[in-house]
């Protein structure tokens, strides 16, 4: 009985620290430079330091993560100085210069809204049936690339468009804001989504850990 208390003591003592050890994302908050295997390795904020990539290209380049994330593979030491070699699609994103980029298509997007939504734009390719002009029945397939707003939940990692419909499957878990958003018009709908991703940000801001 005595050691399953000790054992329940620790468990919430652990709790306890790791509640107070987390803090609410603000514009004054700094993520470390490197690169994020995972969404909460940015949460603990805590990814593989330029100092642990092994790379020919000079770590004081200002845009060095961006160039690394060029190559197929990428090799760094972790603190046991053990060698790891990742492909660059498995990597999550990273941090440069103050600006997070997630990896989404394997390809690297800016943030640019950082709270428990994340907000970006991506280019996306889709195919396009194309008439021939010189026969009636006959269709050229083509692939154009179209810029796109995505936005991230960071609770469940999952991507939503950042559009009318999704955005209020995404406001649900806000009865409040929810509400709000439904009972504009179509039209107002889509010209305030920037305006309640942000009010959602607010009244559920993204924890991250101290530092």
């Amino acid at each position: 009985m005595r050691k399953k208390l000790i054992i329940l003591f620790f468990f919430i003592s652990f709790i306890g620290f790791s509640q107070t050890n987390l803090v609410p994302y603000s514009h004054d908050y700094e993520f470390a430079e490197g690169l994020f295997l995972t969404i909460n390795q940015l949460k603990n904020n805590s990814p593989i330091p330029k100092s642990s990539i092994i790379s020919k290209i000079p770590k004081s380049d200002i845009d060095f993560l961006k160039q690394e994330i060029q190559q197929k593979n990428i090799v760094y030491r972790d603190t046991s100085n053990y060698e790891h070699t990742i492909e660059t699609s498995d990597i999550w994103g990273y941090c440069q210069n103050r600006t997070i980029y997630i990896n989404y298509n394997n390809e690297f997007n800016r943030v640019n809204v950082i709270g428990t939504l994340f907000q970006f734009t991506a280019l996306v390719k889709t195919t396009v049936n194309v008439m021939n002009p010189m026969y009636s029945n006959y269709g050229l397939n083509t692939t154009v690339e179209e810029l796109r707003q995505f936005v991230l939940d960071t609770q469940t990692n999952k991507i939503y468009s950042f559009d009318v419909n999704d955005m209020s499957i995404l406001l649900k878990n806000d009865p409040e804001l929810y509400n709000q958003f439904m009972a504009l018009s179509n039209r107002k709908k889509s010209d305030s989504q920037f305006i309640y991703l942000r009010k959602y940000n607010e009244k559920h801001p993204l924890l991250v850990v101290r530092y």
